[in-house]
């Protein structure tokens, strides 16, 4: 280094070591040759101890220790590496008392000083500001989020977060590491547009903070150095969820209302009740259910009487007078413009002045006359089907899909001989006992099913299944059937319905034994005449063959008389076989 060089070299050192601000001053090698009594006095370090370390090592080992930013500080440490500028916002660092300082560095590489070649590092100290501490009182206890991040987008400052990590745990990160994908690219993309663009963007962003949506209302604006080129980002957030849901709530509420006033098919109204009962509104819908315009009801202050059934007007003064519940529906008869009585439900809500004074009712009314039909011609039916199902001969019983009785009519109690239905609901259709197997298994497959089989009400006492009044068996004659849901996927319970076939069985076993006793008779009346016609011919023959005499006439008449009761039983058996081949014909299926 010649003498001029020497000159030059320490007349630099002398300006720089009067600034308030730290410098290290290297060479283009990045090679340390000084750094001024500002920054030795934050660092604890000499110029002796550091001259000839590389820029980029005196970072990392005095710097980064001292600081919570040590993220930031390794991307300082890889640009001076690479001989590349630097221009980062604040960054932290704690003196050897434990204060922590803000600092912003700035490098410029295509600056060298005149005479030396030297390049400069500056530490410039921003946490002394009174602006700065302004600035944070300000925005103490205030919803407004403050925020820096570098040209990577990394945050190097945050102030007053309210939700997700603390300020000092966002610091080093980026929006990748604090919200999901989504939310992260359209973050990452607005604050690369200043970037690159220096705009200042001011917009509502959609985010999820703590597993909620939140719309944050961002300004984002570009952050320059003293040179005015952009290296970074600043920000602010203010949480605007609780402005944006009531500006919907408001706009979706106004929109619907209007939509309801131009086409809804059910009318809306408000009737002013001072000083003249009237309709100050009321929708087009009024023509369609009513027969009136709109006009003609303005036009006619009483046409709010003459809308309503003369019974029905009592139920109308309640509502006037403020006596009705506004979440209960009010149901009244309206007398159409051709005098036709229809069915009008509507929904009123009471509008009060200052003083809660009634002054108006505002509502919707829609007609129900056909709903009114359908609902009185189904408790019609209903009516019909309980009377069926309460003096039907035949035991009818109801189960749910699981397969609990829930309804019994007298004639099912009295086949099982239950005296209190209480007792028999809630029966298990499943472990009936006296359901055959066989016909068991194919219910739980989905199958209807029918059988007559004897009923054993001893087994129903020794498991206890129910108090009945019966005892022994019965025949008793039974269908199940599977009642389907509108889907068909699955059953909605299950129909039995129960007839005591006793008697008929009785009846039946009567009947073939009266059967078999014909055929038996039958029988016999052939064999008898087989038995006694045979010795008659002989006997007959024999008196051919004697010489007569009155003995022989005596005989011969006893014989033909014999022969003429066998041809009687004959006869007998005869029409016994008729009447048993035509009760067979026509006995009962």
């Amino acid at each position: 280094m010649t003498s001029v060089q020497q000159i030059e070299e320490q007349r630099l050192f002398n300006a720089l070591d009067g600034e308030a601000g730290g410098i290290l001053v290297f060479d283009e090698g990045r090679v340390v040759v000084w750094l001024n009594r500002a920054l030795s006095e934050l660092l604890d370090v000499t110029p002796e101890e550091e001259r000839g370390a590389s820029a980029s090592d005196f970072i990392r080992r005095h710097v980064a220790p001292l600081s919570p930013d040590t993220a930031s500080l390794q991307e300082v440490a890889i640009d001076l590496q690479n001989d590349r500028s630097i221009h980062r916002a604040p960054i932290r660092v704690r003196d050897r008392t434990g204060d922590l300082h803000w600092f912003s560095l700035a490098y410029d590489r295509n600056t060298t000083y005149a005479g030396t070649g030297y390049r400069i590092l500056r530490f410039h100290d921003t946490s002394g500001d009174t602006t700065a501490r302004f600035f944070r009182a300000g925005l103490d206890h205030s919803p407004v989020v403050v925020f820096v991040q570098d040209q990577n987008l990394r945050y190097i400052w945050s102030y007053n977060r309210k939700s997700g990590l603390p300020d000092t745990e966002v610091v080093g990160r980026t929006d990748a590491d604090l919200f999901g994908p989504e939310d992260a690219d359209r973050l990452t993309s607005l604050k690369r547009r200043v970037l690159e663009t220096g705009e200042v963007l001011q917009e509502e962003v959609t985010v999820t903070l703590g597993g909620t949506r939140h719309v944050l209302d961002m300004t984002l604006k570009p952050l320059r150095d003293a040179d005015g080129r952009i290296v970074g980002i600043s920000g602010t957030a203010v949480d605007a969820t609780g402005r944006v849901r009531a500006e919907e709530e408001c706009r979706s509420g106004t929109d619907t209302l209007n939509l309801m006033l131009r086409s809804a098919r059910d009318i809306v109204y408000r009737i002013e009740l001072e000083p003249v009962r009237r309709f100050s509104y009321i929708s087009p819908a009024v023509t369609r259910i009513a027969g009136y315009t709109p006009e003609e009801v303005y036009a006619d202050p009483e046409i709010v009487l003459r809308f309503v059934y003369p019974d029905d007007l009592p139920l109308l003064e309640a509502v006037f007078q403020g006596e009705f519940a506004p979440d209960r529906p009010l149901m009244l008869r309206w007398l159409r413009k051709d005098r036709k009585v229809i069915w009008v439900e509507s929904q009123n809500v009471p509008v009060r002045d200052e003083k809660g004074l009634l002054i108006a009712i505002e509502g919707i009314a829609r007609d129900v006359t056909e709903r009114k039909q359908m609902e009185e011609a189904l408790r019609e039916s209903e009516e019909r089907f309980r009377s069926i199902f309460n003096e039907s001969s035949i035991g009818i019983e109801y189960y749910n899909a699981a397969g609990i009785l829930i309804d019994v009519n007298p004639a099912a109690l009295r086949i099982f001989g239950v005296l209190d239905r209480d007792g028999l609901v809630g029966f298990n259709l499943f472990l009936d006992p006296n359901i055959p197997k066989p016909e068991l298994a194919r219910l739980r497959g989905g199958e209807t099913v029918h059988y007559t089989s004897e009923f054993d009400f001893e087994l129903v006492k020794r498991q206890n299944l129910y108090a009945t009044s019966r005892s022994g068996t019965r025949y008793l004659d039974t269908l199940i059937t599977k009642i389907r849901q509108a889907d068909e996927a699955s059953p909605g319970g299950y129909v039995v319905l129960v007839q005591d076939i006793t008697a008929q069985v009785k009846e039946d076993t009567l009947r073939r034994q009266a059967y078999e006793q014909i055929q038996q008779n039958i029988e016999q009346f052939a064999i008898l005449g087989d038995h006694v016609r045979q010795p008659l011919q002989v006997i007959l023959g024999m008196v051919e063959l004697s010489e007569g005499g009155k003995e022989m006439d005596i005989i011969r008449d006893q014989v033909d008389r014999i022969n003429d009761i066998i041809r009687q039983l004959d006869l007998g058996w005869i029409e016994s076989r008729k009447i048993r081949d035509f009760l067979q014909r026509h006995e009962p299926a």
